[in-house]
């Protein structure tokens, strides 16, 4: 792969991993169009990497914060204290219990997900499924919610569905927090903590999964490297366009390039 192929396809990932039109599909797409290997697992990696890095440095204000919480509840339970006063302890709490619902769909139906990569056409018809889902938030008219542990649960199966190629992750979980009413910008910041775990996750198996074979990690090549910075960059702008459009309660207006983007897929690869 070249230095410029592996740059698009760390722009691709990094914007659509965080706006709500599906990394997965354009990942898909670019795959058939610009003839990628489905198995580069280390282009994989990094271009992941990269978009953690992205949410790391645009959500930092708030990550600071919950680690600290994190780490003072922990202290409370070693002398016998309830850490649930503690609202970064709770928050940490309810990020675990979002994770949990991905965890379990990737771990039990791994080789029936694999297969849906491979079905373009089906990919497309997700993404505008997930268009409905981006304009339904239109019809939205009171966020004043605080989170729970039953709305992170709620987004964590939001998130799970969205392992399914053509469906947005951070689309799915943001509307899904705005349908339980979940304040505009808490929704919008708690779909990019829910998914440090998910991205970190999945690289960390990737890399467990190349440890000792032949080659080993050959993560500091030119291309690779041009895409890990591209997802980076183009991650923390996206991440920072996405917060500014839930604010305005204008999510919805990403429905309609879905709902073209998909339309487009289904006709192309019928």
């Amino acid at each position: 792969m070249s230095v410029s192929e592996a740059a698009i396809v760390g722009v691709i990932q990094g914007m659509t991993e965080f706006l709500p039109v599906s990394s997965s599909a354009h990942i898909v797409y670019a795959e058939h169009f610009l003839g990628i290997k489905e198995g580069n697992v280390d282009l994989a990696i990094v271009v992941h990497l990269g978009t953690l890095v992205a949410v790391f440095g645009a959500m930092w204000y708030r990550i600071a914060p919950i680690i600290r919480g994190t780490i003072a509840g922990v202290a409370d339970l070693a002398v016998r204290r309830s850490p649930w006063a503690r609202e970064e302890f709770r928050r940490a709490t309810y990020i675990i219990a979002g994770t949990v619902p991905a965890a379990l769909l990737g771990v039990l139906f791994e080789d029936s997900l694999k297969e849906t990569f491979g079905n373009p056409f089906q990919t497309s018809v997700l993404l505008i499924g997930t268009g409905i889902i981006l304009f339904a938030t239109r019809f939205v008219r009171r966020n004043d919610r605080d989170w729970g542990l039953s709305p992170a649960l709620a987004v964590g199966f939001a998130q799970a569905l969205a392992i399914l190629p053509g469906i947005s992750r951070s689309g799915s979980t943001i509307s899904m927090g705005l349908f339980l009413r979940i304040e505009r910008e808490k929704a919008a910041e708690f779909s990019f903590l829910l998914s440090i775990p998910v991205i970190l996750g999945g690289a960390i198996i990737h890399v467990a999964g190349m440890v000792g074979q032949p080659g080993g990690l050959a993560l500091l090549s030119g291309p690779l490297i041009a895409g890990f910075c591209t997802s980076a960059i183009s991650g923390y702008a996206a991440v920072r366009v996405l917060v500014s459009f839930v604010k305005k309660g204008a999510l919805h207006w990403f429905a309609v390039y879905c709902w073209i983007v998909g339309a487009a897929g289904m006709w192309y690869f019928a």
